[in-house]
């Protein structure tokens, strides 16, 4: 990893933040594999499986808090994988 930010920061801050940027979500969401252009499959298994749970329980309770944020968040997570492939494919 490290050769990949000293390259990046070699080209200029934008690749270096753009590098950074994939880096973290590769390491916030696991390692997970999927074709540009289409979202992950364990990313929309979650967010369908936290949606799922989170009805199960009442409003307010801490547990469908609990999986409505997770839902929250894989949702986000796919928006930026379409955002992140819209720019690869831009570039």
């Amino acid at each position: 990893m490290a050769n990949l930010l000293e390259q990046a920061r070699s080209i200029g801050s934008d690749c270096l933040e753009k590098v950074r940027y994939s880096l973290f979500h590769t390491v916030a969401f696991r390692s997970l594999s999927r074709t540009i252009g289409q979202p992950s499959p364990t990313v929309v298994d979650e967010y369908e499986q936290a949606t799922e749970i989170a009805h199960k329980y009442r409003t307010g309770s801490p547990v469908r808090c609990f999986y409505e944020e997770i839902a929250q968040q894989t949702h986000k997570a796919l928006q930026e994988q379409v955002e992140m492939d819209e720019e690869l494919i831009n570039s």
